[in-house]
C-alpha cells in the first residue's frame, strides 16, 4: 500500500470517529432532558465520551501513535460487541422470537466488517503503522 493512501485511510477513519461523536453527543444532550437521574447519568456518560471521541479523531488525524494503539483496543471492543450483536440477533431470528428482519442482520455484519477492516490496517499494516513512527 502507498504511504498516501494509508495516510488517507487513516484520516477517514478520523472523519468517522468525528462523526460518532457528534452523534453520541446529540444522544447525550437528548439524555439530559429525560425525567430519571440514570437518564441524566447516561447523557453525561455519553458527552464526554463523544468529546473523547473527538479527541482521539484529532490526534489520530495527526499520526499520534498512541491514539493508533488507541483506535486498535476500541476496534477489538467494537468487534466483539458486534459479533456477540451477529450471534445474538441469529438465535433471535432463529427461535422466532422476533419476525425476520435483514436489518437486524445487516448492521452487525457492517459493524464487523468495518472493525476487521480498521484493526487490520491500525494493528498488522505496515505502511499504517511506519507513518505513526
Amino acid at each position: 500500500m502507498d504511504q498516501s493512501v494509508a495516510k488517507k485511510i487513516i484520516k477517514t477513519y478520523s472523519v468517522l470517529n468525528w462523526i460518532a461523536s457528534i452523534s453520541i453527543i446529540i444522544f447525550g444532550i437528548s439524555e439530559l432532558f429525560q425525567q430519571t437521574s440514570g437518564d441524566i447519568i447516561i447523557g453525561i456518560i455519553m458527552i464526554i465520551l463523544g468529546i473523547l471521541l473527538i479527541l482521539l479523531g484529532i490526534y489520530l488525524w495527526n499520526f499520534k501513535n498512541w491514539a493508533r494503539i488507541v483506535c486498535i483496543v476500541l476496534l477489538c471492543i467494537g468487534f466483539l460487541s458486534s459479533l456477540f450483536l451477529l450471534i445474538s440477533m441469529i438465535s433471535l431470528l432463529n427461535n422466532s422470537i422476533i419476525p425476520l428482519s435483514i436489518g437486524l442482520i445487516v448492521s452487525p455484519i457492517v459493524g464487523v466488517l468495518i472493525s476487521v477492516i480498521f484493526l487490520y490496517l491500525f494493528a498488522f499494516n505496515k505502511t499504517v503503522i511506519a507513518i505513526f513512527k
